[in-house]
């Protein structure tokens, strides 16, 4: 999940490049000009800071943070020592 989280954050850059390499428009640099539809300029860098901010950031956030997970040890007087996993498949109709 490091890696995975490592090339998100590789791809984060890079779409932060295109954003810069687009230059802002008049519609974005005057106030009298954003009423509307946005322009092709103004409409990529919206999608791709909104995609970062709202999509690709937690993602990574979150990768990084099931990767450095560890779960609690379990104590000897737990009530059910079964790990999550094994459970009772068994139908009804079978006892």
């Amino acid at each position: 999940m490091w890696a995975v989280a490592g090339d998100l954050k590789s791809i984060r850059y890079r779409l932060l490049g295109v954003q810069a390499s687009v230059p802002p428009s008049a519609q974005e640099t005057s106030q009298g000009d954003l009423e509307g539809e946005p322009d092709v300029e103004t409409e990529i860098r919206t999608v791709i800071a909104n995609g970062i901010q709202n999509c690709l950031d937690p993602l990574i956030d979150d990768l990084l943070a099931a990767a450095d997970y560890q779960p609690e040890s379990r104590s000897v007087e737990d009530d059910d020592p079964r790990p999550i996993a094994d459970l009772d498949l068994r139908r009804e109709d079978e006892d």
